[in-house]
């Protein structure tokens, strides 16, 4: 038998699908693109609960038996966290801290050592970045105030020099005498 030649005759569709059959066709592949979907998308989110209970020291799924109670954890918090640096002596206080730095097990009310590391390295760095961001703003607007302006503040002369306020010592003096004028 040659190449590409088949005992068997292939029969091509010798009819079109009827409108209803078009119908009830598509209804039956939207279902099984939405079930697919589905299942993708749990599929998806588990992956992702996964790596993140990974990332902070748990396996998945995250039960009570892991890591160690709060209880436990506070002795991690002394010379890193708590008021002072001190480390936290209660429960409650650690709880919120974790809170404030939106620790995901919460709920389980344990940790492990990966996960603190974890939450202290974001508080350390969320830190950092309110600090970094209010010197900004403050030297921002103090240097709007003091900006250098081409022209004596006094007589509206021009300067010759880039940094100098006013254009003469004669200037300097008339506004030293007109702030601190006394009656």
């Amino acid at each position: 038998m040659p190449f590409g030649k088949t005992s068997v005759p292939c029969d091509p569709v010798s009819r079109l699908p009827s409108k209803t059959e078009e119908q009830a066709f598509a209804k039956i592949w939207a279902e099984i693109d939405a079930k697919a979907t589905a299942e993708e998308a749990a599929a998806a989110q588990v992956a992702t609960e996964r790596a993140k209970a990974e990332e902070y020291g748990f396996t998945y799924p995250v039960d009570a038996t892991q890591g160690v109670p709060f209880e436990e954890a506070l002795a991690w918090t002394v010379g890193c966290s708590g008021p002072g640096k001190r480390g936290y002596k209660d429960v409650n206080k650690f709880r919120a801290w974790l809170a404030r730095a939106e620790y995901s097990y919460l709920d389980t009310g344990r940790i492990t050592r990966k996960g603190f590391d974890l939450v202290l390295q974001g508080e350390r760095a969320r830190q950092r970045e309110y600090q970094a961001n209010w010197k900004r703003t403050f030297r921002d607007t103090h240097l709007e105030e003091q900006a250098p302006t081409n022209h004596c503040l006094e007589c509206g002369e021009n300067l010759r020099r880039p940094n100098a306020r006013y254009c003469s010592t004669k200037c300097k003096q008339v506004a030293y005498r007109k702030r601190h004028r006394y009656g």
